[in-house]
């Protein structure tokens, strides 16, 4: 390739000042930027070329009319930065929209640097004016983008995601109409959103909708296409004749013909290789067209919204999924209730039976031991069922005044049998007067129940449980406090988590016992706290404000 040529070649005989001026000239033309000469009056000596392509408008005569071309919003920091340069010979730069002939605006940005001219104090300035309009473009893009991901990933609502991109398309200010269609497994496309800034459109689009020609899996409409194959479709001029391409008959033509589509963009709504659907896009308003950069900026968009569609589709399934299990729970523990209840009937029988009975000792140890499996399958279909519950946020709660002294109490009594089985002291620090407090009673006595047997469970023999309940503040305190192995540090901040359990303890219960007393406690806006050291024991602070009032079920 050969060596480029320089401008003015010192080994060549001199040019004259008129074919070094064209050359210059030619230069000037030939470059993006526009290119001008200012003098400190106004006068302009010089004027790309550049601004005629740009604006299509005439090139303005001086600095005046130049500033007249900047968009008003803008014209009285332009003139400001111009009158800081005049004032002091130094630099000009500004950032400011022209306005085109067809009212549309470009962003630029200018910068000039004084040099001396050849009279004495007298200055010009040699400046530059640079479109910037494809960057602010893609700035402003990309902020909505971000924006519009953000508020389609705030829901998993289903019907509020499509209509929630439908607005997104029409924000945007390049679209007058949005419709989306989604896929449905049998192949029909389904409409489930439309939107539009102007009324009359909008009282179209339902007429639209009741007509029986919306796209069918027949039809020749391009968003059935795009919908089928994933291919984008960008119409840049809507002619008739391209309207009676996709028309069905003269009576969808005229429909068609009333939303006075003069752009068009279809754009598939997908995740991965996955098109949930597809969004169909108008422009008609004279003068906008959709062009490339459109169909770039909807496709990720369309991109985006597949990927909330498919997080919404996720969730759904899996509250489904949940849902059968919840049924599948329900009727598990119906089935289980009846001969659960029927063994601990018998168990008791037999008991009563053998304690009256020579050498009946050993029926007695097995009937109680039948009892005590009895109760722990009971307990385990009841977390089950609650933890279902929680997990669902449909767990109820009936608040009432009641007695946090009596309701320890009850709890204590409860909790007795267990104690004196196992040889471990249980204590109670039970208040000489009433501790009122608002709360679902048998939620709560199910909360302490729990961290009190499980203080026993975890205490060796001859060992302490000690429970304490107080009114501080405007809050009622229970703590629980035992003298049993204690907790490791490391797993202190996993002891609520769903079905964990130490080590030593999974096979002392189902792991969720603590998972539901958490939950019960925060749905009365208090909280659950533990302490403890390993070979120490553990120390358990329960706080609910006096006048809770627990979060309702969805």
């Amino acid at each position: 390739m050969p060596a480029e040529q320089p401008l003015i070649d010192a080994r060549e005989e001199p040019q004259s000042l008129q074919t070094i001026v064209r050359k210059l000239r030619t230069l000037v033309g030939n470059i993006p930027q526009i290119i001008w000469i200012r003098h400190p009056d106004g006068t302009l000596e010089f004027l790309g070329d550049q601004i005629t392509r740009f604006l299509g408008l005439p090139a303005p005569r001086d600095a005046a009319a130049l500033a007249q071309l900047v968009h008003p919003e803008d014209r009285e920091r332009y003139l400001s930065a111009w009158d800081r340069a005049l004032r002091s010979n130094s630099g000009f730069e500004a950032e400011y929209r022209f306005q085109e002939k067809s009212g549309n605006c470009r962003h630029f940005i200018s910068r000039a640097t004084p040099i001396e001219g050849e009279k004495e104090g007298g200055w010009q300035w040699l400046g530059t004016c640079t479109d910037i309009t494809q960057q602010k473009r893609n700035e402003e893009r990309y902020r909505f983008l971000v924006r519009a991901a953000e508020e389609m990933g705030s829901t998993l609502d289903y019907p509020s995601i499509m209509k929630r991109i439908a607005q997104l398309a029409i924000s945007f200010g390049t679209t007058d109409f949005c419709f989306i269609l989604l896929k449905e497994r049998n192949g029909f496309p389904l409409p489930v959103a439309a939107s539009s800034q102007d009324p009359a459109v909008r009282t179209l689009v339902e007429e639209f909708q009741g007509s029986g020609y919306y796209p069918r899996r027949q039809g020749k409409s391009s968003i059935y296409q795009t919908l089928q194959s994933g291919r984008s479709i960008l119409v840049p001029e809507v002619t008739d004749e391209w309207l009676r391409s996709i028309a069905i008959d003269d009576r969808h033509y005229a429909l068609l013909k009333r939303f006075q589509a003069r752009s068009l963009l279809n754009v598939a709504l997908r995740f991965r290789d996955t098109i949930h659907g597809a969004m169909c896009l108008i422009s008609s308003k004279a003068g906008r067209r959709y062009d490339l950069d459109d169909l770039h900026f909807f496709e990720l968009l369309g991109s985006r919204a597949g990927m909330a569609i498919e997080n919404a589709k996720l969730y759904r399934q899996a509250r489904q999924a949940a849902g059968l299990r919840d049924e599948f729970l329900s009727v598990v523990t119906h089935d289980l209730k009846n001969p659960l209840s029927s063994i601990l009937a018998n168990a008791r029988m037999l008991k009563q039976w053998a304690q009256g009975s020579p050498g009946g000792e050993k029926a007695v140890k097995h009937s109680e031991l039948i009892e005590s499996s009895a109760h722990q399958m009971l307990r385990l279909v009841r977390d089950l069922l609650d933890f279902s519950r929680i997990d669902q946020n449909r767990m109820e709660y009936v608040l009432a005044p009641v007695d946090a002294g009596k309701l320890l109490r009850e709890a204590v009594e409860l909790i007795e049998p267990l104690a004196r089985q196992k040889g471990v002291r249980l204590e109670s620090g039970l208040p000489d007067r009433e501790i009122a407090l608002i709360c679902d009673r048998q939620r709560i006595l199910q909360v302490l129940s729990n961290i009190l047997g499980n203080a026993i469970k975890f205490t060796p023999e001859r060992g302490s449980v000690t429970t304490v309940v107080a009114a501080i503040g405007d809050e009622v305190v229970f703590t629980v406090k035992d003298t049993g192995r204690g907790i490791a540090r490391e797993n202190i901040p996993r002891i609520f988590d769903r079905f964990w359990q130490a080590r030593e303890a999974a096979q002392l219960g189902t792991g969720l016992g603590l998972t539901i007393s958490k939950a019960i406690v925060e749905a009365h806006h208090g909280s659950i706290s533990v302490e403890s050291e390993l070979g120490k024991g553990s120390f358990f602070t329960i706080r609910i404000p006096a006048q809770a009032r627990a979060r309702r079920a969805a």
